[in-house]
């Protein structure tokens, strides 16, 4: 359902680029929609990750008729879904900074170049500070225990949460510097050490529920009957690494497909214009 969902709008996004070439005013009004469609599914999903992490919430899902529960009960799913939402506002913000910057020697008005730089840059610096603070709030939203084991009960989650903070204040450092390439760099690898700590994170909440043989001293106390399979779904797992590997083989055929139309399209200009000077 949420696939579903998620379809239209990037459907809704082609019929745009249409209706802003023909100069219509249905542009605008549409891509509004379209964004209230992309949030709503971002909710969906936050909604859903916050459930994987309460399987006792999941008696509720299976009495619900309509099988939807949504888990305001959770504390962590606002500071979550706006924790989300928010570096999608800086990397959108860094892309288009980049776009600038890539196309800036082939551009004929450098100035414009610059603005879009600039601006692409201050939705990164200011989603960034925004999003420090979204972060704390996250920190201060998960249980206890879990926070202790981050600050000081396990030399990993203690070593890669400081790595976060400190990526994030370097981050606003390259930004206030403009120095885009650095910057992508280096959001990249703050990305990796996020993906880190949401493992990490995830790992801290399930262990009630899994092995607790590994679990921190905090997390142990407090477990319950183990819920993991007593053996590996090995045809699942088998399934997902097909799906995987079909996956890539389409990416990088469409990556080919589009390089190969955009090397045509640019000798077709290229032809054009030698026509004309002739």
């Amino acid at each position: 359902g949420v696939v579903g969902r998620g379809r239209f709008p990037y459907y809704g996004r082609c019929f745009i680029s249409d209706k802003r070439a023909e100069g219509s005013s249905q542009a605008k009004p549409i891509l509004s929609i379209l964004a209230l469609m992309l949030l709503c599914v971002a909710c969906i999903l936050t909604n859903n990750s916050t459930l994987m992490l309460r399987p006792e919430n999941w008696v509720a899902w299976i009495h619900s008729p309509a099988c939807t529960v949504v888990n305001w009960s959770e504390p962590t799913i606002v500071p979550r879904y706006l924790h989300f939402l928010v570096a999608s506002i800086a990397v959108g913000g860094l892309v288009h900074a980049a776009m600038a910057q890539w196309g800036k020697k082939k551009s004929a008005d450098s100035s414009l170049a610059d603005e879009k730089i600039t601006r692409g840059l201050r939705w990164f610096r200011h989603a960034t500070i925004v999003q420090i603070i979204v972060g704390v709030w996250f920190f201060l939203s998960i249980p206890q225990e879990v926070r202790k084991v981050f600050m000081g009960g396990s030399a990993i989650a203690t070593t890669t949460l400081i790595l976060a903070l400190a990526g994030a204040v370097f981050l606003l450092v390259l930004a206030y510097r403009k120095q885009v390439w650095a910057l992508c760099a280096v959001t990249a690898t703050q990305v990796l050490v996020m993906v880190v700590v949401r493992d990490i994170l995830r790992d801290l909440m399930l262990a009630p529920y899994l092995s607790i043989v590994d679990s921190p001293q905090e997390i142990a106390q407090s477990a319950t009957p183990p819920l993991a399979l007593a053996e590996g779904q090995h045809i699942a797992f088998g399934f997902f690494l097909f799906c995987t590997a079909l996956a890539v083989f389409l990416i990088v055929w469409m990556a080919r497909a589009v390089l190969k139309s955009m090397r045509e399209h640019n000798m077709q200009k290229a032809g054009v214009a030698s026509i004309v000077e002739e």
